[in-house]
């Protein structure tokens, strides 16, 4: 967790297109190894039956940052430039180190090790042997490669081919860790977080250009939007916590995601209000982004401490 937040803070100098490019590439990986361990960690220091609501809480922290940002940016980057608004991150660096002297290791995770005297090695069925070693590095290499090429032009005209290349490569790593009798879990749990950010993600990733280029805002309109939106992403992740602890996992995922579907076609209706726009929006992502708040439980109930 300390090795992600350092590196996604350090990715934040940038000073044009390629090193920007670069910059986002280090953070992409440090925010998925902070991602992954930071959710693990919190679900494993508080107790079972307050976990969704661990998990919820956890994850509203990033649309809080988004209020966060776009307040910022009207703020900063007018007086400052856009540099300003990113290296403004490096400021995580402290929170790594305050988490490196204040916070313990989680409970279970220290159970696990006291237990088994040794700490798990999930890397083991990809490197066991000579072979699988060199087999899996280049698998590694390749879907690498392969989705560097998707996001840069070099990719032009191979985008699905290299995708599917990708995702074979990461298919495969999924069978040999799960083994004859998981690998059908690994898998189906890597399908259903790809349709989770795929139903989730273009909503939140694509709406600042869609309101520039479509509906003509302003900048400050922008922002005033995306502060709606990140506010309902933020309370819907709390829900989401809240009613997986009373219902359970599964059907509070099942019933925001399904409640939510009423929302997708009224938002793309309204063209002058933006008052009704940001109600609209607040709803629609109050009730589908908020599985991402309980995705962190719901994949870390399948395996045990020591593969999380």
């Amino acid at each position: 967790m300390i090795v992600s937040i350092l590196l996604y803070s350090f990715g934040t100098f940038a000073w044009g297109y390629a090193s920007l490019f670069v910059a986002r590439l280090l953070i992409g990986v440090g925010m998925a190894g902070e991602y992954s361990a930071s959710a693990n960690y919190v679900l494993e220091s508080w107790p079972p039956r307050l976990r969704n609501r661990a998990s919820g809480f956890l994850i509203s922290g990033c649309a809080g940052g988004t209020i966060l940002a776009s307040k910022l940016y009207e703020w900063v980057v007018p007086h400052w430039g856009w540099r300003w608004l990113f290296w403004i991150g490096v400021l995580t660096v402290l929170v790594a180190l305050w988490v490196r002297r204040a916070l313990p290791e989680a409970e279970d995770w220290s159970a696990e090790i006291a237990a088994g005297g040794r700490r798990p090695n999930p890397f083991a069925p990809l490197f066991a042997g000579r072979h699988r070693a060199w087999l899996n590095t280049l698998l590694t290499v390749l879907a690498s490669a392969a989705l560097f090429c998707v996001f840069t032009p070099l990719g032009k005209g191979l985008v699905w081919p290299l995708a599917l290349l990708a995702a074979g490569c990461l298919i495969a790593f999924a069978v040999q860790v799960g083994g004859r009798r998981q690998w059908v879990l690994y898998v189906s749990l890597m399908v259903t977080v790809f349709c989770a950010f795929l139903y989730s993600w273009p909503i939140q990733a694509l709406l600042p250009t869609y309101l520039k280029t479509e509906m003509g805002y302003s900048p400050g309109q922008v922002g005033d939007v995306m502060f709606y939106a990140g506010f309902g992403t933020m309370c819907g992740c709390w829900l989401a916590g809240f009613v997986g602890d009373r219902v359970g996992t599964r059907r509070a995922y099942a019933w925001t995601l399904v409640a939510s579907l009423g929302f997708v076609f009224p938002v793309f209706v309204v063209d002058e209000s933006l008052v009704a726009l940001g109600v609209l929006l607040f709803g629609l992502l109050a009730l589908s982004q908020c599985i991402s708040g309980i995705l962190p439980k719901y994949i870390a109930s399948h395996f045990p401490t020591g593969t999380r």
